[in-house]
């Protein structure tokens, strides 16, 4: 967006491209002439696989944009050269900023650079046009632990070694847990409780996200971006058999939850015109998809009780993130849960399998709500728990049947000797030797 200095309405000032897939314009940058500017287009949920992901150039005097670079981050302009983050090394590579052409070999600057692609498009470092350089250190460092916490946070048992892990889903029998892997790009792992075995469950080089159990714990459905946007496949858990393509679209999808009939998956869908994430539905007999939460504002993160009747969700209808129930599929009323008194967004809402307790995230603090649905809907005070090391997106939580137990994925103590930033002076005049 663009908006005057002294202040006004903000203008688009790029426009997503429905036909190379655009998610997100990122990290504006002006070049010296202040009408010029490079920007990040993300495409697809998949940045590194995608064709079209890379740094652009802009103008305020159009829409239209220009790829400059294939990259897998975005870019600073210092020094006549455009520098950006390729894996954990930072390259730079002469730009001329009058015909906007690049104009010259990529050469590296520094290692060590924190930042994937899951980030869309970030990249730890800054870069002053008097030649210094800034970036921070620790692009090997470990993503997050598994643990298992009890209700008052006491760590009970710690799962495997750090690694970089997302959406953790713990089946309904509880003794498997499958999630994706990946720093860039994801594939679906599943570890087993038991045995402390974890065993690769998808091979694409799409990004793999967001596995789903059915609810006999036969199946898996996950995202994925190998094939287009945004598509669900489905495979058996004992990894043997086909995967299968049940539903694809040009939107951004992310399954949440699986119906304990079979038949529905319910998943977030982004409106990257509107910016905001809808809430629909998937019929697993017919292939047919329908919105079920949608409008001016954002819904996500949809999860039935386990009867069926309700359907828990995240919505910023009220100008925040706070977590609601109402009936499913249909029927009066709507309860805004999440009624602490808490400052941040509230998100992430899990039932216990009995259906009397519902927890959601505040911020870093995981809290637990009574529930009561035998007759008419309500609910009691919700209480908190404990504070979770969630500075990360990928910070995850799930519940045990009981709800006695809590599976955090969060980031491991920080190793003090990997970390801290690193200046560099007079960065360029090594590259003109």
């Amino acid at each position: 967006m663009r908006v005057q200095s002294g202040g006004g309405a903000p203008e688009p000032a790029t426009v997503l491209h429905e036909d190379r897939s655009d998610i997100a314009h990122r990290w504006p940058q002006f070049l010296p002439n202040g009408r010029h500017f490079l920007f990040y287009v993300v495409s697809t949920t998949n940045p590194l696989a995608s064709e079209h992901s890379g740094i652009y150039i802009g103008t305020l005097d159009s829409k239209e944009t220009r790829l400059i670079l294939r990259s897998e981050s975005r870019a600073d302009y210092a020094q006549g050269r455009i520098l950006y983050r390729a894996g954990a090394t930072l390259m730079a590579c002469a730009f001329d900023p009058t015909d906007r052409e690049l104009a010259g070999d990529p050469f590296p600057v520094a290692t060590d650079i924190p930042g994937g692609g899951v980030s869309w498009g970030g990249a730890q470092f800054d870069a002053s046009s008097g030649g210094m350089v800034v970036h921070m250190r620790g692009a090997g460092a470990a993503g997050t632990q598994l643990r298992w916490r009890d209700r008052r946070g006491k760590i009970l048992e710690t799962i495997g070694e750090p690694g970089a892990y997302w959406n953790p889903s713990i089946s309904h029998d509880g003794t498997r847990v499958a999630l994706s892997v990946g720093n860039d790009v994801g594939d679906i792992w599943i570890y087993d409780l038991d045995s402390n075995m974890k065993t690769r469950f998808t091979f694409h080089a799409g990004d793999d996200q967001y596995a789903t159990w059915s609810p006999e714990d036969s199946r898996v459905a996950f995202s994925s971006s190998r094939d287009t946007t945004g598509a669900i496949y489905t495979r058996p858990a004992s990894g043997q058999g086909d995967t299968r393509l049940i539903f694809q679209t040009d939107a951004t999808i992310e399954p949440t939850d699986w119906s304990e009939d079979g038949r529905l998956i319910m998943f977030n869908r982004l409106d990257a015109a509107k910016g905001a994430y809808e809430v629909w539905m998937l019929d697993t007999h017919t292939s047919e998809a329908t919105p079920l939460l949608e409008g001016g504002s954002s819904y996500a993160e949809a999860k039935l009780s386990p009867d069926g009747k309700w359907l828990a969700f995240a919505s910023d209808e009220s100008g925040r993130m706070e977590v609601y129930v109402q009936p499913f599929p249909g029927g009066q009323g709507k309860w805004m849960i999440s009624s602490d008194e808490g400052s941040s967004q509230a998100t992430t809402p899990r039932w216990r399998s009995d259906g009397k307790e519902l927890f959601y995230l505040r911020g870093s603090t995981l809290l637990a709500v009574p529930i009561d649905a035998g007759g008419t809907f309500s609910f009691g005070t919700p209480t908190p728990l404990f504070n979770m090391n969630v500075s990360s997106s990928n910070a995850h939580y799930e519940v045990d049947r009981g709800g006695q137990r809590i599976l955090t994925n969060e980031l491991p103590p920080t190793d003090q000797s990997n970390m801290g930033a690193v200046l560099i002076q007079n960065w360029a005049s090594s590259l003109n030797r």
